[in-house]
């Protein structure tokens, strides 16, 4: 019997990966931009670099498909769990099937398996810079046989989701008064402490009391921005944020809402954070947003008996 060492040092494979490799040269329709960071090193460090990530996922690289979708995914998981790498790895995970699945769709591999078609989809489709500069950093076949399935990062968002809600109702409370409550001879100055009180004075059981609040706030805070205009971006009955959480989020259904999401979240940074005064709050949040152009939006708040309450706690006369 053959050693596979033998196999792999053969003449034969050799010739036969050199003929290969010229097929690819004159065929492979896809190639990574030669100035474009790699992958890991955006999204597979210490930190997520949404800096870094940003720019590509809002470029259209008809030279290099896949990057922008699984970099979106990335950038949903941070952005509501900064501080881990559990989500963004998953859903980074389900990007690169849902690439690889489409390539193999295209091919008509779905039904039957045909050598042809399986080289066509993975080094023509696909092709060797994406699976050399994605798919294998994220752990080739071995890791994509133990990732996390959809339905269980929605399962380990459960206990999160009133904390993270809480949060996006505190910015629709500070999106609110600085757009409506701004008269400093008859309202208060915002700041956390102040919504954080408002909150509390809401009495809802949806809320998170003020403990889980700061607790919150401090894993969150630096994206808060983008949670909250998460929140504003909607697709039917769902918003962004609803879809992330529930572990369903593809790039095929919100991609095309990257830019006024962000656009949006540099508004809230603009126009509402500021207000608090807290410098690096703005700075941290405003750092993967820096190239994008602001898109004003309202606060979510209109029902006039919570505008009324809101009107009364920000009152200087109690």
């Amino acid at each position: 019997m053959v050693e596979l060492r033998d196999i792999l040092e053969s003449e034969e494979l050799s010739t036969a990966v050199t003929e290969f490799e010229s097929v690819l040269r004159r065929h492979a329709r896809y190639r990574k931009p030669p100035d474009q960071p790699s992958f890991a090193s955006i999204a597979l460090g210490r930190t997520f670099r949404a800096e870094k990530a940003a720019p590509i996922i809002s470029a259209a690289y008809p030279e290099y498909p896949g990057i922008r979708e699984v970099l979106f995914l990335g950038f949903c998981g941070w952005v509501v769990s900064p501080s881990e790498d559990t989500v963004r790895l998953a859903l980074m995970t389900h990007g690169v099937l849902d690439h690889i699945i489409d390539a193999e769709r295209q091919v008509g591999l779905i039904d039957k398996f045909d050598l042809h078609a399986d080289i066509a989809a993975r080094y023509i489709l696909v092709g060797p810079d994406f699976l050399n500069d994605v798919y294998d950093p994220l752990g080739a076949h071995m890791g994509f046989s133990h990732g996390t399935l959809r339905p269980i990062l929605g399962d380990w968002f459960t206990g999160e989701r009133r904390s993270l809600f809480t949060l996006v109702k505190a910015c629709q409370v500070l999106h609110y008064a600085v757009d409506n409550l701004n008269d400093r001879s008859r309202y208060r100055r915002i700041s956390v402490s102040t919504i954080v009180e408002t909150l509390a004075a809401y009495r809802d059981d949806a809320l998170v009391e003020r403990t889980f609040f700061y607790e919150k706030w401090s894993k969150n805070k630096y994206t808060v921005a983008l949670l909250y205009a998460a929140s504003s971006i909607r697709k039917g009955k769902l918003t962004l944020l609803d879809s992330i959480l529930s572990g369903e989020v593809t790039a095929k259904e919100f991609l095309a809402t990257f830019d006024i999401w962000v656009g949006r979240a540099r508004y809230f940074c603009d126009h509402v954070l500021t207000e608090l005064d807290i410098q690096s709050l703005t700075k941290e949040n405003i750092k993967p947003l820096k190239t994008f152009e602001a898109m004003p939006f309202g606060s979510a708040i209109s029902d006039q008996h919570e505008v009324n309450f809101l009107r009364k706690k920000f009152s200087k006369i109690q």
